[in-house]
This record gives C-alpha cells, sequence and structure tokens, in this order.
C-alpha cells in the first residue's frame, strides 16, 4: 500500500537551508515514507499524554517528582483492575458483545444498553439543539423538549411513558438548555480557568487542575448530580482562591516596602 507524502511550505523553507550534497539524500529518504512509513529502527511513539503533563510539570515546577506518586497510584490501580478483573480484557468484543446493539431484541441476558442509548440520545439531541440554538429550552428543561426528537430506536430501548431527561452528555446538555451562547459562556468559564492555571503554576493547582479535567470528561458520557457538582464547583473556587493568593504574594514582592 502506497501513501501520500506531502511537505508543508515550512518544512521546505528547512529542506533549502540544507547543503545540497545532503539535501537530495534527505528529500529521498521523505519520498521513500510513501512506500514504507515505518523504516528499520523506527519507533512508534507512545504515552504522548504522559509526556505532555511530565513537560507542563517540569516547564512549570523544575521537577518531575511530585507526578511519581500520582503516576504509581495510577500504575497500581490500573495493573489491579486488569488482573482482577473477571470480564475479557478485550474491551472491543465485551463492548461488541453486550453495549452495542440496533435493538433491545440483540441484547443479551444481563446485557448493559447504555452504550447505544447514549448514541441514540446524542443524535436525537443534535436536530433539537439546532432547532433553538440561541437560547435553548431553558435551565433543566429537557425532559419535554426531547419527546418531539425522540426516535423510535430509542424510545424502544425505554419502558413505556418514561421519558429521557437528560443528554448524557454535558455539552449536549448545556447547548440544549441555554442555547450556544450559554455553551459558549460555559467553556469560557474552563478555557479561562485552565490558562490561569498553567500559568500561576504550582503543585496545588497541577493537582486540582487534574480532578477538574477528569470531571470535564466523564461528564461527557454521564449527567450533573447536586453531590458532585458542588464538589465540583468548590474544587474551582478552592482553585481560584489559591490563583488570587499567589497573585497578591506576586504583587507584594514587586512593590517596595517603605519604611
Amino acid at each position: 500500500m502506497a501513501y501520500r507524502v506531502s511537505i508543508r511550505r515550512k518544512a521546505q523553507k528547512q529542506l533549502d537551508r540544507i547543503q545540497e550534497q545532503h539535501r537530495e539524500r534527505v528529500i529521498a529518504g521523505v519520498l521513500a515514507l510513501a512506500e514504507d512509513p515505518r523504516p528499520p529502527g523506527c519507533r512508534k511513539p507512545r504515552g504522548c499524554a504522559v509526556a505532555i503533563l511530565a513537560f507542563l510539570a517540569y516547564r512549570r515546577l523544575g521537577t518531575f517528582k511530585p507526578l511519581l506518586i500520582p503516576f504509581a497510584v495510577v500504575a497500581v490501580g490500573i495493573l489491579s483492575a486488569v488482573l482482577l478483573n473477571p470480564l475479557p480484557t478485550n474491551l472491543s468484543s465485551h463492548v461488541g458483545g453486550t453495549n452495542v446493539a440496533t435493538n433491545p431484541g440483540e441484547v443479551p441476558s444481563g446485557g448493559d444498553t447504555s452504550i447505544t442509548t447514549r448514541f441514540l440520545m446524542w443524535r436525537d439531541a443534535v436536530p433539537m439543539i439546532a432547532d433553538r440554538p440561541f437560547f435553548g429550552y431553558g435551565p433543566d428543561n429537557f425532559l419535554e423538549p426531547f419527546e418531539r426528537y425522540k426516535s423510535d430506536e430509542l424510545a424502544a430501548f425505554f419502558p413505556e411513558g418514561q421519558g429521557v431527561d437528560k443528554a448524557h452528555n454535558e455539552l449536549l446538555q448545556v447547548a440544549a438548555t441555554t442555547g450556544l451562547l450559554g455553551l459558549a459562556a460555559y467553556l469560557w468559564i474552563f478555557v479561562s480557568y485552565f490558562r490561569k492555571s498553567y500559568k500561576s503554576g504550582g503543585w496545588p493547582l497541577l493537582a486540582l487542575s487534574g480532578g477538574v479535567l477528569a470531571y470535564i470528561l466523564q461528564l461527557q458520557t454521564w449527567v450533573t448530580t447536586i453531590t458532585t457538582g458542588v464538589i465540583f464547583w468548590a474544587i474551582l473556587g478552592v482553585s481560584v482562591a489559591i490563583m488570587r493568593l499567589q497573585s497578591r504574594e506576586q504583587e507584594e514582592q514587586r512593590v517596595p516596602r517603605v519604611r
């Protein structure tokens, strides 16, 4: 199988700076990747997320040591889950056998339909948002408006009369209830938060930001509850308080004291 190799303008400028006797060899090697994208001695990059986190930590903290314990805990947790899990470790086979089905009749006894119903909820929520894109249907008002857009495929997975009161995706939920303007404001909060956290630096903010990011990611397949919501916004509040304290300390160090 042959691939197509394209050289961007920036890369071409760098190639032009190479001495002529070496340039042809470099270009030939690059173009040869079309036939063999992984020549002998080439290694596929892995662990990009870990590398990025380590780089950010080193840049802000000046050391990798604070990350050793969290990484060790995560590694032990993953290893324990793999060793103690009685279910098949092949996720695709497990999901294909119990979670993904086009109708309730395809679900085996005791099977879980959560993945299928979520996909259908997300699909049906898109036209709902498109009909009222700017201001949505009102805060926490998803159940009744969604009934007009709920497909027969999705309704087949629920008992007669049972509705869907959440989109099971926080971004779609916010867009449906407060519109795209509300979604923009919601996203702006987190963009500002992570931007300020990165600038402020420090191990406490790094830990709190990791918790905030993990919570946001899991909300894309789940719903906000009162218990978790209070804790989440409390973490945000603590983070902002730490940022303000750090800013105040920096200002005090800049301003000379008058005796």
